[in-house]
């Protein structure tokens, strides 16, 4: 082996090493909601995710809502701990996609709002601000049974206000500090 390729040699030896060493001490203080991607490249990933929302807002204004859509999974892939990705999800589901101006058919207007609430309750489980998500499915519930009741069906209202007290009780659970108030002012609402 000449003196040239042993030097190459050991330098990439030596490389492998020091990125073993580096995934490994990332594997050790990685926080569990995040992806494996933000923790390795950290703010580069971060940004990845950024530009992918980006794209996310070009595709739907561009009319290619199925594109859309896999930019928002594929951001929420990148960084799932991003609460604003999920939220931003769901506000879209929920009020561009379950718009009545935009879908006459109330049934389908509530399976676009339950599909709201499903991203919000995915995101619950890996995003690092679960509370605001949480809360922000009991604000969905509320406004939407106020602007759009035709999109729950046979479901009564007190059941709607119910529901939206469980997701501020559970965002209170997690941490968020206006939730318990909105739980109680809902019930005591909804008893009355």
């Amino acid at each position: 082996m000449t003196r040239h390729l042993r030097s190459r040699v050991v330098w990439f030896a030596g490389l492998g090493l020091a990125l073993a060493l580096y995934v490994a001490s990332v594997m050790q203080t990685r926080k569990p909601e995040g992806s494996l991607l933000v923790a390795l490249l950290g703010p580069v990933a971060t940004f990845a995710a950024e530009l992918e929302w980006v794209r996310f807002d070009l595709a739907l204004r561009a009319g290619d809502v199925e594109l859309a859509y896999a930019r928002a999974e594929t951001a929420l892939w990148i960084d799932p701990g991003a609460t604003m990705g999920w939220n931003t999800y769901a506000a879209h589901l929920a009020f561009d996609r379950a718009a009545p101006e935009r879908e006459p058919d109330a049934a389908r207007r509530g399976a676009w709002f339950d599909a709201a609430l499903a991203v919000l309750a995915r995101g619950e489980a890996s995003a690092r601000q679960p509370a605001e998500l949480a809360l922000f499915a009991g604000l969905l519930r509320l406004d939407a049974w106020d602007h759009d009741p035709a999109r729950f069906g046979a479901t009564p209202r007190v059941e709607v206000e119910r529901l939206a007290a469980d997701d501020f009780e559970r965002a209170a659970r997690l941490g968020h500090p206006l939730a318990a108030e909105l739980a109680h002012t809902v019930r005591e609402r909804a008893a009355r």
